[in-house]
């Protein structure tokens, strides 16, 4: 039985899902849908991500060493279909454990962890965002509007510099500055609902070195800076980055593990549609049954550590929710955002 997270689905546990996904973007980031109706998927139909014309001649030369350096260039990019990623995320005083899934387009989810195995899962499936705690007996349940356009604007497979040739969006380069030493190319991406994110471009490796945007829900500038960045299955990884809002520090996050092109389906996404084992089993499961046969996975630093066991569905006796009428489990996520 899962023990409880006594915090609301607005709580600070839910933020910290959120956070999270901020990280992950400076892999797979997405573009912002500027009216509920955007269909990014639509959008990107019949576009080249790697497509150029048009940009500045300057400009494009730096874009184009990015996509062959950070993503391996275009057919390499096209052979990726889904990234898998295990890792940590640490607060001033405490660390969380997830996983989390990105499949072209616009496909993710995230199971992160507390400290006695409370667990939230926030998904989307390129059309409903949705969320399922621990915690929370009536299921799975879309998300928030405010919360539920950050996750969807950080949920699609594919850097905010790439698809540079879709209506309504610009991206220009404002120069040169040095990031922790770094010399490094600072380019503005402008999306079609004006939201702004700037890119530090490392002036030699070409890879992303730090991201400024603005919170589109609590209006603070954040500012992410990768420490450590790996190339693993000819990506540009950043396995350690640390985001800071007014010069103080909010998080850091360590990414363990990835896995590439292991098979997941759309339905892994997809908002379970009743409070049952079958469906929470789906729900709560940290690997997707199709990820056995994964094409490739690297393990980043020492090793890749191993995860909480994954739950029993179907015909298991085990409850996959909490029991209303147990004592509730003291949580060290009760202090968090107090």
């Amino acid at each position: 039985m899962l023990p409880l997270i006594r915090m609301s689905p607005t709580s600070a546990f839910i933020r910290l899902a959120f956070i999270l996904i901020g990280m992950l973007s400076a892999v797979a980031p997405s573009l912002l849908v500027a009216e509920a109706e955007f269909d990014y998927s639509e959008a990107i139909a019949r576009l080249n991500p790697m497509d150029l014309t048009g940009i500045d001649p300057e400009l494009a030369k730096i874009l184009g060493k990015y996509y062959k350096r950070s993503l391996g260039g275009s057919a390499h990019w096209a052979s990726i279909e889904s990234i898998r990623f295990e890792g940590t995320l640490r607060l001033k005083e405490d660390e969380f454990r997830f996983v989390a899934y990105k499949k072209k387009p616009d496909y993710c989810k995230i199971v992160l962890m507390g400290k006695r195995d409370g667990r939230l899962v926030m998904a989307y499936d390129g059309t409903d965002a949705w969320q399922l705690s621990s915690a929370d007996l009536n299921g799975a349940v879309a998300m928030p509007p405010a919360e539920a356009r950050n996750f969807i604007r950080d949920a699609t497979t594919g850097e905010h510099l790439l698809y540079s040739t879709m209506p309504g969006k610009r991206i220009e380069l404002l120069g040169k500055r040095q990031v922790e030493g770094v010399n490094c190319y600072d380019i503005r991406v402008i999306l079609p609902n004006e939201q702004q994110i700037i890119y530090a471009i490392d002036a030699r490796e070409f890879t992303e070195r730090q991201r400024i945007t603005t919170n589109a829900v609590t209006g603070d500038l954040e500012v992410t800076t990768h420490v450590e960045t790996e190339m693993l299955e000819g990506l540009a990884i950043p396995v350690k980055s640390t985001m800071t809002v007014d010069g103080q520090f909010r998080h850091a996050v360590r990414i363990k593990a990835i896995t590439t092109n292991s098979g997941l389906t759309w339905s892994v996404f997809t908002r379970p549609a009743e409070l049952n084992n079958r469906a929470a089993g789906a729900a709560w499961a940290l690997e997707d049954v199709s990820a056995a046969g994964a094409s490739s996975s690297a393990g980043i630093g020492s090793s890749a550590f191993t995860l909480v066991p994954q739950l029993t569905g179907g015909g298991s006796s085990q409850s996959l929710f909490p029991d209303p009428n147990a004592t509730p489990v003291p949580s060290i996520l009760d202090s968090i955002g107090k």
